[in-house]
């Protein structure tokens, strides 16, 4: 998470003063997290939610323009597929599978995420749209596919 902070020091200072982000979640980096917001002038600027239910967090993304996703540990998370539903860009350090999905933007490190969601909030005519990412139906298609291939 202190990537998270980071990118949005970042964004200030590539003059998005008035940059908005929402952390959820709650854990023992919370007293690190409150020292780097604070270390980095962002008080205004990230709001941390502490632990809320997942119904208020699907709120939330359907309330934002970009999810931005830092975690190198979570492939393919349940949390990424949410946040493209919800009409999210997203941007991830971990791809999210082997296929391109619209508005989802893998880029591996802090300056490519940097670039990424500079070039989206500079985008005047930024289009938001659910992406379902998997349905039943796809799913089903790919595990019949891989049953006859054998």
């Amino acid at each position: 998470y202190d990537v998270f902070i980071e990118l949005i020091a970042g964004l200030k200072q590539r003059g998005f003063l008035n940059i908005k982000a929402v952390l959820c979640g709650d854990g023992i980096m919370k007293d690190e997290l409150e020292r780097l917001i604070i270390e980095n002038n962002l008080q205004k600027n990230i709001i941390l939610m502490g632990r809320i239910p997942h119904q208020k967090t699907l709120q939330l993304m359907s309330q934002s323009k970009i999810f931005l996703h830092t975690s190198v540990a979570e492939a393919s998370s349940t949390v990424l597929m949410e946040a493209l539903y919800n009409g999210c860009h997203t941007v991830a350090q971990v791809a999210i599978g082997n296929k391109n999905v619209s508005n989802f933007y893998h880029a591996t490190t802090k300056e490519e995420m940097l670039q990424v969601i500079v070039e989206l909030l500079s985008d005047k005519e930024l289009q938001h749209q659910r992406i379902i990412y998997n349905s039943m139906q796809s799913s089903v298609k790919e595990m019949m596919q891989l049953f006859f291939r054998l």
